[in-house]
Formats: C-alpha cells, structure tokens, sequence
C-alpha cells in the first residue's frame, strides 16, 4: 500500500504514519496464524488518542467463503459486510489488547463469537495470533487490513467509526 495514503483521524488532523498501512504478512505454523502490519512508522507503546477517538484498530478482516456477506456486529445492525472474520490490535488510551471476531452466526440470527487473542506490538510492529481451528483451518482466504478509529462518543454495534487507512 502506497505510504502517505493515509486519511485523517476523526479528530481532522492528519493521522500519524503508524496508522498508515504499507503491508501485511500472514504465516501459519503448527496450526496458529500470525498475522502482522507494516506501518509507515513504528506504533509507540504508547499511541496518542487522537482528540474524541476512545480505540485505535489495527485490522485484519477475512473470508473464507466469497459469497458470504451479514449485516451487523462490529457495525450496525443494517450494515452488510463481507467479513466473516475480524482480528484486531486495540489500543484504548492504557492499553493494548487482542479481539478476534467471528461473524457467522449473524447469518442464522445470532449473536457474533469474540474472543481475547494474545497478540504483541514488539518493535512497533502489531501482531496478533490466532488458532487456525478457530476459522476451520482454511487453505485459502481472501482478506483486507484497515486502521480505524472508534470515537469517544461510539459504541461498538454503531456506524461511527472512521476508517484511517485500507489495503490490499
């Protein structure tokens, strides 16, 4: 991803370059993927909010299946997305913390599984490591990674996110 693509931050100051995407990797070993996010810049241990912002993502969004799409969870209940999957690196002001998203029960009516993932942010780097088991293991997949902010005002399940930045 071009370097200095990245948009403003909610709070309408240009975002700072360890919110602008350059690449990402994902690996797969002894059944747990890891997955990374290069960044203009090495995220600080600890990130300013910016002014109204609660929760800065680093996110890795996937599916498995192309034709998948549901309305809902992170966002609002009529909102479709393609994602079945959403892994994040959260800061919220204090402290960084891993979530892992599986959307597919929105499909029958029910309520999305989140769970903790360990995850690390080491030389600015985020990371995070998730169970192939809990994503059946794909062979393939087709993702997306974004940096969003999530302002002060917003609960997740809302539409007022701001997306940062985007990739492939």
């Amino acid at each position: 991803d071009p370097v200095g693509d990245v948009g403003y931050s909610t709070g309408s100051t240009a975002a700072p370059p360890y919110r602008d995407i350059v690449s990402a990797e994902i690996r797969q070993k002894d059944g747990v993927f890891t997955f990374s996010m290069e960044l203009a810049a090495p995220v600080p241990e600890r990130p300013d909010l910016p002014p109204g912002v609660k929760l800065l993502w680093w996110d890795w969004t996937w599916s498995n299946d192309l034709s998948f799409i549901a309305a809902g969870y992170p966002f609002p209940p009529g909102f479709f997305s393609h994602g079945m999957f959403y892994l994040n690196v959260i800061w919220d002001g204090t402290s960084f913390s891993g979530s892992f998203i599986d959307r597919r029960p929105l499909l029958t009516g029910g309520a999305p599984l989140e769970v903790a993932v360990p995850f690390s942010v080491e030389r600015g780097v985020p990371r995070a490591f998730v169970d192939a088991s809990l994503f059946d293991n794909p062979s393939t997949f087709r993702f997306f990674i974004q940096t969003w902010d999530w302002p002060a005002v917003a609960e997740l399940g809302s539409f007022s996110y701001f997306q940062v930045d985007v990739a492939p």
